[in-house]
């Protein structure tokens, strides 16, 4: 259904729309869910940090699950919200036969990753899952040489290219 006449019109199927609508809806709900817990934490004066991944301890290997939920104030959650919301969207939209085991597999290896490999402090924060989304887009665009997915690289690149300087301290 076109509802004006224009040469850059281009029509989107209702199965394209819902396509486009649940890939900006989940990451925007994510990024939500992780506001609230913030929020919970600030207006009840708890803090949950402890939670997070605490690296070579068997207490900490809870935070496996819990890191990527917690955050330590609003500018560490905004830091991650926008590059969560964009990065998966473009996972679930391009990549949607494996968006959602990716994700969850790059959140178990990250926090994996920083349990073995960390700093011996408490980590918490989603920075491992924006990496890893970063590094997804990047590498599966440029293996698969779909001309389509390589543009979605570079853009990735152009966007969080001074990313990759910050994955190796």
């Amino acid at each position: 259904m076109q509802y004006f006449k224009s040469k850059y019109f281009i029509p989107v199927s209702q199965a394209e729309r819902k396509l486009m609508f649940i890939s900006a809806f989940l990451p925007i709900l994510f990024v939500i869910a992780l506001g609230l817990i913030l929020l919970v934490e600030n207006v009840f004066q708890i803090n949950l940090n402890s939670l997070g991944v605490e690296p070579r301890s068997i207490h900490g290997l809870s935070g496996i699950l819990f890191m990527p939920l917690l955050h330590s104030g609003l500018n560490h959650w905004a830091g991650n919200a926008i590059p969560l919301i964009l990065l998966g969207y473009g996972m679930i939209y391009f990549y949607r036969d494996v968006a959602y085991k990716m994700f969850f597999s790059i959140w178990l290896f990250d926090g994996i990753g920083v349990w073995l490999l960390g700093r011996p402090e408490i980590h918490i924060g989603a920075s491992g899952l924006v990496y890893g989304l970063v590094a997804f887009l990047l590498f599966s665009g440029l293996l698969r040489k779909n001309k389509q997915l390589l543009a979605i690289t570079f853009t990735v690149v152009v966007l969080y290219g001074s990313i990759l300087y910050n994955m190796f301290p």
